[in-house]
């Protein structure tokens, strides 16, 4: 259960809680999730979770979690180099036509056409950043090593919705005068633009945090492992750090060998402090960080089946 009075004594919004829990499934999404089991995490009855998972995430849980399989398990059909009946079995269904109807009513389309459709979409990104965008600088294999991060959602991928979220951790950064400058500003994301709709993209906005630290008010918690990862050093506009995660996505990564992405969140890490105004994303220096792990063709089985949605991103062609 998590505490709404964590040991500062600071109480821990239920909003905060809330999140928590999202990222705590989010992380997990194999796992059987039951509402009385995540609102016992959240330490409310089933009935008053509900309520509060809705209003602060936008769905109710089971049906947000059923959407989130159902986007991962997209991105996998379109990237992965397993058949659709392992990653039917993987997305939880016991047969493969059972997920392709869920799928089909989710997408409004059969998993090959939306196979077709989202590949060439992501060709036409690639055609559009062919080459390596001047205003990334570097590109370099990093270990990084574990990290906490305290978050708040915003929902959307807009500037408005963006720097709105921004603007919400500065006033919460206020009310914690046990953190001192400087900051470590980053933000993770983990959906895609060609999957999920525009008004559910989730946008984590937040610090680096020692492990010391205890969550207040609307935050949660990210815990990052420690990962090896691909650091790309991007200088430029809010528009150019999204041109360069095209690019480094739809072109760079692909062209790397025996490596493939190992965890959902992608990452960037912001120089300078805190954005506090909009002119403050046309002049950013960042780390774009992505996580990647050996590519072993032999582990696919293992990890279509077992270790799907912590290991989802392999490059491939589905049978």
């Amino acid at each position: 259960m998590l505490d709404s009075t964590p040991r500062d004594g600071r109480p821990w919004h239920t909003e905060g809680r809330i999140l928590q829990v999202a990222i705590n499934a989010e992380a997990d999404l194999a796992h059987p999730w039951t509402v009385e089991q995540m609102a016992a995490d959240a330490g409310l009855s089933p009935f008053h979770f509900l309520r509060e998972f809705e209003r602060w995430i936008g769905e109710p849980p089971l049906r947000y979690l059923k959407r989130l399989r159902l986007e991962r398990a997209a991105f996998w059909l379109a990237v992965a180099g397993d058949s659709a009946t392992d990653i039917a079995v993987a997305a939880g269904y016991s047969s493969r036509e059972g997920f392709t109807r869920a799928f089909a009513a989710h997408f409004r389309r059969s998993p090959a056409a939306f196979r077709a459709a989202i590949r060439a979409g992501w060709r036409e990104r690639a055609r559009r950043h062919p080459r390596r965008p001047s205003s990334v600088k570097s590109v370099r294999e990093v270990r990084l090593p574990a990290q906490r991060a305290a978050c708040l959602r915003g929902w959307g991928d807009s500037t408005t919705a963006i720097l709105s979220t921004w603007m919400r951790l500065n006033r919460w950064i206020r009310t914690r005068p046990d953190l001192s400058e400087p900051f470590q500003p980053l933000d993770l994301t983990g959906d895609d633009q060609l999957i999920t709709p525009s008004r559910r993209f989730r946008y984590d906005a937040g610090i680096l945090v020692p492990a010391s630290f205890s969550p207040s008010g609307p935050v949660a918690i990210h815990s990052l492992p420690a990962r090896r990862c691909l650091e790309a050093h991007v200088i430029g506009s809010a528009s150019d750090v999204m041109a360069a995660w095209d690019w480094l996505f739809d072109v760079h990564l692909p062209e790397r060998e025996n490596v493939f992405l190992a965890d959902h969140r992608a990452q960037t890490l912001y120089a300078g402090g805190l954005p506090r105004n909009p002119s403050a994303l046309l002049h950013l220096d960042a780390c774009l960080i992505v996580p990647i792990a050996p590519w072993r063709h032999q582990d696919l089985p293992a990890i279509a089946k077992e270790q799907f949605w912590s290991h989802m991103n392999s490059i491939g062609t589905v049978d």
